[in-house]
């Protein structure tokens, strides 16, 4: 529900899914004007380190299930991944053809400052607006 009120407060509509359905591979669909996402929400709320790593990571599964088999999200599940790092209120809007990997770690330095490759998707709601 998080990525829902950012949505709508970016100006999106937002409909979720009242009954699971597992054959669609998005939590959500997004609608501004004429522009309409298929986003999937995934959420982590510990963050983990490592024994003597400085940095810290929060560890996120970014996979769905098929038919009982793990795979990767592609761009015909969805136009967006929206990580939630909950604990800490932070956003993170890829597109999903970026992933490249299930698991996605999102690093932090000792002024708690996200580093590594996501870095650049924190909070880029306007991605969307592409």
């Amino acid at each position: 529900m998080m990525a829902a009120l950012e949505l709508m407060l970016n100006g999106w509509e937002v409909y979720t899914q009242s009954i699971c359905n597992p054959s669609n591979a998005f939590d959500m669909i997004a609608v501004k004007g004429e522009a309409i996402k298929r986003i999937q929400v995934k959420s982590t709320s510990k963050k983990y380190n490592n024994g003597n790593r400085k940095n810290k990571k929060h560890i996120v599964k970014v996979c769905k299930r098929d038919k009982g088999e793990k795979s990767q999200y592609s761009k015909s599940d969805c136009d967006f991944i929206v990580i939630v790092v909950m604990d800490e209120s932070w956003f993170f809007v890829i597109p999903t053809e970026k992933f490249k990997s299930q698991t996605v770690s999102i690093y932090t330095n000792n002024e708690n400052q996200v580093s590594g490759w996501v870095s650049e998707y924190k909070d880029a709601w306007d991605l969307l607006d592409d």
